[in-house]
């Protein structure tokens, strides 16, 4: 019992220092882009642009486009609201500058929305550094001792090998956990980027950025807060991002790396 006491233990020590390895300064420059810093801004342009095209497309999709057009308060929005609102013209910047200018003069002071702010942010803060600690250490013992993110994993090679995305099979495991942490992916491909194609490396960096929804923080922030959505939810909207962010980045992939 005491040998399996300190084989545990001893099990506990190498992820604890793995996980203080990958948040060292020198790793940190390399988890970010998969060790392609050299693509840095290419990444980061193309999971920009890529974001903004998942979110046109889920927008319009179950369940976020079944959810009622309400404001904060409760009050519904008006088809007439929004045709005005969705009205692209020259005067676009003209009439924002103007909403911006009455928003600022009807505003609260700038200390008092600070304080307002902190209040919030403090009374948010517990939870999500708890969940931050407790997902992701749990996801990276998940990761490391079992074999559940190979299984689930499985379900997107095929994709990846339509796409002709190279290395599927060993990149494959690390996209569903990003539904965890954003960085997660990549983390778990740091130790064999090395063996990995450049290719590969880039296209998990663009599927993980654009993810999104992980419960290590957004997830959990949203969950905290009165945002009318729920746990399934969330869940479904990170299955629908992956699935299109896959051909997107695998397109990306094709045509600049």
């Amino acid at each position: 019992m005491l040998l399996g006491i300190v084989h545990d233990h001893r099990h506990i020590i190498v992820l604890a220092h793995r996980i203080q390895q990958a948040a060292a300064i020198k790793d940190i420059e390399h988890i970010g882009t998969g060790r392609d810093a050299q693509h840095f801004t290419a990444i980061y342009l193309i999971s920009f642009i890529t974001a903004f095209i998942i979110s046109a497309i889920v927008v319009r999709i179950p369940p976020v486009s079944r959810k009622p057009d309400e404001y904060y308060d409760g009050t519904p929005q008006t088809k007439e609201e929004r045709k005005a609102d969705a009205h692209f013209d020259k005067d676009i910047l003209r009439r924002g500058g103007s909403r911006a200018v009455k928003r600022a003069f009807v505003a609260n002071p700038v200390p008092k929305d600070i304080a307002i702010s902190l209040k919030e942010g403090l009374q948010v803060l517990p939870q999500v550094l708890t969940m931050l600690a407790a997902i992701g250490v749990s996801a990276m013992i998940l990761a490391e001792y079992t074999p559940l993110f190979q299984w689930i994993g499985l379900v997107f090679q095929p994709l990846l090998q339509i796409l002709q995305v190279p290395d599927a099979a060993a990149i494959a495991p690390s996209i569903p956990v990003g539904l965890a942490e954003m960085f997660l992916p990549v983390l778990l491909i740091s130790e064999k980027a090395a063996t990995l194609s450049e290719s590969a490396r880039c296209f998990l960096c663009i599927v993980s950025m654009v993810q999104i929804i992980f419960f290590s923080e957004t997830g959990t922030v949203m969950l905290a807060t009165k945002l009318p959505v729920k746990l399934h939810e969330l869940i479904i909207c990170f299955i629908e991002r992956t699935l299109i962010a896959i051909p997107l980045a695998a397109l990306a992939m094709h045509l600049f790396f």
